[in-house]
C-alpha cells in the first residue's frame, strides 16, 4: 500500500473516511498507526471508533462470530483452487531448504512452550 501511495499517487479518496483509515495505516511512526497502541484495549476501540468502520461493523455480534462473511465463495472441496489466479496455482512449489547453519543461529527459546504436530502426518497419540 505504502509503494503505491508513493509510486503512483493517491488521485482521489472514495470517502474522507476511507482517506482518513489509510492515511492511519501508513503513518511513519508504528506507534501512531491505527490499532498499533500497546494497551490492547485502546488499540481496539480506536479501530472500532474509525469512521471508516463505526457503523458499518457489529462488533459485539462479530466478537461472537455471528456476522456472515461479505463473499463465501462456492467451493468444489477443501482443496479447490478455483478461485485462486493460475498465475500462482500453477507454480511448482520451492521449498525453503533447512540450512542447519542457519537453524543453529536461531534463538530456540523462542519455541518454549510451542507445539504442533501436522495432523495429515500423525497424531499426538501415535508420538506419545
Amino acid at each position: 500500500m505504502i509503494e503505491a501511495f508513493t509510486e503512483h499517487g493517491v488521485t482521489k479518496c472514495p470517502s474522507t473516511a476511507s482517506c482518513k483509515y489509510n492515511v492511519q495505516n501508513v503513518t511513519v511512526d508504528p506507534h501512531e498507526r491505527l490499532g498499533c497502541k500497546e494497551n490492547l484495549q485502546e488499540a481496539l476501540d480506536d479501530m472500532k471508533n474509525v469512521g471508516f468502520f463505526k457503523n458499518q461493523i457489529d462488533w459485539d455480534l462479530l466478537e461472537q462470530r455471528q456476522v456472515p462473511p461479505p463473499y463465501n465463495p462456492n467451493v468444489d472441496s477443501e482443496r479447490d483452487l478455483q478461485h485462486f489466479d493460475r498465475q500462482f496455482t500453477d507454480e511448482p512449489p520451492q521449498l525453503t531448504p533447512d540450512d542447519p547453519a542457519v537453524i543453529a543461529r536461531i534463538d530456540q527459546t523462542e519455541f518454549d512452550g510451542f507445539e504442533y504436530i501436522n495432523p495429515l502426518i500423525m497424531s499426538k497419540e501415535d508420538v506419545v
